[in-house]
């Protein structure tokens, strides 16, 4: 993958989930990044490698900026993208930000997971409820278990402590 694609693919992932500030400032960050790490002699095609995909690069700006393409609403009526100096050069695909997501990840052998949004916030709450159920309902069957026992203890305690006195 040449900086044209890796930029155009990333521009695309950004379109609708981020600002359009956010997307040309992004691009211009990496469009310069990877112009001065090939300048210094390194090829382009290992410059985007070490970077990593972009796809995954878009899921982290997206989540650093706290937005969603479909919670977000960027982007305008008609479809087409706000890429300001990287217009149509860099321009949507068509492509939402997640789709091809899994493939990066399977590549790279890293894998987020976002607790942050959808039914994932509920996840930890539902297990924490369902351990406390759990754990009430233990150690309510043993307390039922033994509070009838409880009263003969008792009297049987009493009544040593009585006589051991006594003597």
């Amino acid at each position: 993958m040449n900086r044209e694609e890796f930029l155009k693919g990333l521009g695309a992932s950004l379109n609708g989930a981020v600002p359009p500030s956010v997307i040309q400032e992004n691009l211009r960050y990496y469009d310069e990044y990877i112009r001065n790490e090939a300048a210094k002699g390194r090829t382009e095609e290992e410059i985007i490698d070490e970077i990593g995909g972009y796809r995954l690069i878009a899921k982290t700006i997206i989540e650093a900026n706290g937005g969603d393409s479909e919670e977000s609403g960027y982007g305008s009526a008609d479809g087409e993208s706000y890429y300001g100096s990287y217009g149509n050069e860099y321009g949507s695909s068509g492509s939402g930000p997640y789709s091809g997501y899994e493939e990066d990840e399977r590549r790279s052998g890293f894998h987020m997971y976002d607790l942050s949004r959808g039914w994932r916030r509920f996840i930890i709450p539902v297990i924490l409820i369902v351990f406390l159920i759990l754990v009430f309902t233990i150690l309510g069957g043993l307390f039922a278990f033994l509070s009838p026992l409880i009263g003969p203890l008792l009297v049987i305690w009493f009544l040593v402590v009585l006589f051991r006195n006594r003597r």
